[in-house]
Parts: structure tokens; sequence; C-alpha cells
């Protein structure tokens, strides 16, 4: 009864799902899709953790971390998880946009209330992701080309791009809490 009158008022339908070992809650608006939060971080999991990790002290992502957030902030999620693994009460939003006319998935992971992650899916066929990593190769010299997976670490942020059919980023400001959240990925 609770959840029919919180979906009217609010517009989402919610459902438990049980992924691996966790229990999940999931929220979502208009059309009920069963969508697993953990699965775009589960898909580059692998790919990120071997990817090498160059150090670029010069290179500033906390404008680009401000502007996903404040992009994200304008919007009206489409799916909401949240789930509890170890003491820490995760949250996963689901936002769907349009840049330069492609589709754009945006996912953002918060723990006990704060944002650690960003991850990004724009549905271009890995233009944006060549575009990028060229700009990156270009300007500061690094090893690898257009093709391959970047990990990039600088001050208190890192990105990570990838391109596996669409132009991937993942962009964090606390590693050990996005370690913690890779670890529960099974």
């Amino acid at each position: 009864m609770y959840n029919k009158i919180k979906s009217i008022v609010t517009g989402y339908k919610i459902k438990k799902l049980t992924l691996g070992e966790i229990e999940v809650k999931l929220a979502c608006q208009k059309k009920f899709s069963t969508l697993d939060p953990l699965a775009p971080l589960r898909s580059i999991k692998h790919e990120l953790l071997k990817s090498p990790i160059q150090s670029l002290k010069q290179v500033n992502f906390k404008p680009c971390w401000e502007k996903k957030n404040f992009s994200v902030e304008q919007l009206i999620p489409t799916h909401e998880a949240t789930f509890r693994v170890n003491h820490n009460n995760y949250l996963v939003k689901r936002y769907v946009t349009k840049h330069q006319h492609r589709s754009v998935s945006i996912y953002v992971y918060q723990v006990d209330g704060e944002t650690f992650a960003v991850f990004t899916r724009k549905y271009d066929y890995g233009d944006f992701h060549r575009q990028l990593v060229n700009s990156f190769l270009e300007k500061y010299n690094l090893e690898g080309n257009s093709k391959t997976a970047h990990c990039i670490k600088s001050n208190e942020y890192a990105m990570f791009f990838s391109h596996f059919g669409h132009s991937h980023t993942l962009i964090w400001n606390n590693q050990t809490e996005l370690d913690r959240f890779l670890s529960i990925l099974e």
C-alpha cells in the first residue's frame, strides 16, 4: 500500500531486485524496466583495473567534475537504485539526456549521501572517445592510442576513458569508495 501511494505521489514505480547477493530497491519513472544499476561499472571493471594509471598533475579535472554534477542537477533521474552493503548505503541514479543529437546515459554513484563517481555512456560509436583521447595524446604526450582505454589521475580526481561500441567515461573523486564499490561487483 505504501509503495502504491508513494508511486502516485512521486511518479516512480518501485520494485525490489536481487543482483548477485545484493538486494536492490529500484525506483523508475514511466514503464518499469529491470535495469541493473551495477552493470555500467561491472562492464568496465576489468578494463579499468588493468589500465595503467597515468599521472598528470597539470590536468585539472575539478571543473569537469563540477560540470557533470551540475548538469545532472538539472535533470530528473529515470531510475534510482538503493542498497546497503557492509554498513554503507549506496544510491545509484541514472539520467538520460541528449548531447550533440546523441543519447547519453549518466549514472551517479553515491555512498552515504556523497557522490564518489559519475559514469557516462554516449551513444556515438566511439566518436567522443577518439576526440577526447586524441586531444590528451597530443597535448600531454600520453602513451597509447585513440583505440585504447586510458586512466588518468590528477590530484584528487581521476578519469577513465574507454570505447566499447560507444564512448564511456568514468570520473571519480574518492579512490577508496570506488575501490570498495568495485569490490562488491562480482
